[in-house]
């Protein structure tokens, strides 16, 4: 179901395509994602390193 979908990027297109699905979107800031631009977009979480991927999916489950 959407509900137990995540969807994960580092771009702003990535955010659009998961509020388009409606489905909770996770804006990934390793690597090429730049917080303030995709801040803009309002993903429902931001992460900062991969690890903390695990911690958001124990916290939603």
């Amino acid at each position: 179901s959407k509900e137990e979908c995540i969807f994960v990027g580092d771009q702003p297109y990535d955010v659009i395509a998961a509020h388009e699905a409606g489905i909770t979107a996770v804006a990934a800031i390793w690597g090429s994602g730049v917080k303030e631009v995709l801040e803009i977009y309002r993903p429902d979480y931001i992460i900062g390193k991969p690890e903390e991927l695990q911690v958001l999916l124990n916290k939603m489950h």
